[in-house]
């Protein structure tokens, strides 16, 4: 029997009133689930939409399932996600809500990240070109913040935020606006899909932190402006050797730039003896481990080695 047609009977589990579908193959998985297969406690229930990691699909490829309720039981009241009315809220409204911010000078030091932003990897010598654009030009256009208890929370513009603080900036200009977790997750997922900011990896987790506030996985792509097959063909790379290629090579350059920093470190903590030195003498000075620094006028030089 072609285990793409297998039905899967309901058990006594809290799992059986769910069926799982592969975000790779997009088939239910044919076999009964237990929580821990799912990474969750042995008495903990899924959500429904919500993603989870597991590789039980006999396709192979399969590294996540989407939680689905089976059309012949009634799910548990607190199973249900109680985010999924805000999840929904529709993209005009928040675009209206922005358009009518308020817009202040804040405090960059008020301001924390944005816990919901999908890119994970900031290229540091983008943000320092970008640092540099702002001390000569200034910061041509506002970040978006909403307001929270100790200060207020990125929305978008997290580049230009970091950017502030390298140009050593004490202020930044902001639009403010109050937001819902869910309707900063939408407007994050929605600019930076639109500016093409993402990685295929990071869209992916972007799209999945969407369906885990409720959302099903064709709402999300609605949402996107009918990008139904995308957001499906992301979901897949989640499960691909794309993803185990992408981690490989993030922890690649995390490693090289700790190398830099740590060498940057070095130089700044290093010890070093330093001479001026006649033309005639500089030769023999190389020859003894000092570095040429500058020349001086007289035809003298400035060396050093270090400790």
């Amino acid at each position: 029997m072609d285990w793409m047609q297998v039905e899967i009977e309901p058990t006594s589990s809290p799992l059986g009133i769910f069926v799982f579908r592969c975000t790779y193959c997009n088939h239910v998985v044919p076999k009964a689930l237990v929580p821990t297969e799912l990474g969750l406690r042995e008495d903990e229930q899924p959500v429904p939409a919500h993603i989870y990691p597991c590789d039980a699909c006999p396709c192979g490829y399969g590294r996540f399932v989407i939680a689905e309720p089976r059309n012949d039981t009634a799910l548990p009241t607190d199973s249900r996600s109680s985010a999924t009315a805000d999840a929904r809220a529709t993209l005009p409204e928040l675009r209206e809500k922005i358009e009518h911010a308020d817009h202040r000078k804040l405090a960059v030091r008020e301001i924390r990240p944005n816990p919901h932003q999908p890119r994970k990897f900031f290229d540091q010598e983008a943000l320092q070109s970008l640092a540099d654009s702002i001390v000569q030009v200034g910061l041509l256009e506002d970040i978006l913040v909403r307001p929270v208890s100790d200060g207020y929370e990125l929305v978008l513009g997290e580049r230009r935020w970091r950017a502030t603080q390298l140009a050593g900036l004490d202020t930044v200009s902001a639009k403010v606006v109050p937001l819902t977790d869910e309707e900063v997750q939408r407007v994050t997922v929605v600019e930076n899909v639109q500016r093409s900011d993402l990685t295929e990896v990071e869209e992916a987790f972007a799209y999945k932190a969407l369906i885990d506030t409720g959302m099903r996985q064709g709402d999300v792509g609605s949402s996107m402006g009918k990008l139904g097959e995308r957001v499906a063909e992301r979901l897949k790379v989640l499960s691909s050797q794309y993803y185990v290629d992408y981690q490989e090579e993030q922890i690649r350059q995390l490693s090289a730039q700790i190398d830099r920093l740590r060498e940057r470190l070095e130089e700044r903590n290093a010890r070093y003896e330093v001479r001026i030195v006649e033309r005639a003498g500089l030769a023999e000075h190389l020859a003894d481990g000092f570095d040429l620094v500058t020349p001086l006028e007289g035809g003298q030089f400035v060396v050093r080695r270090q400790l």
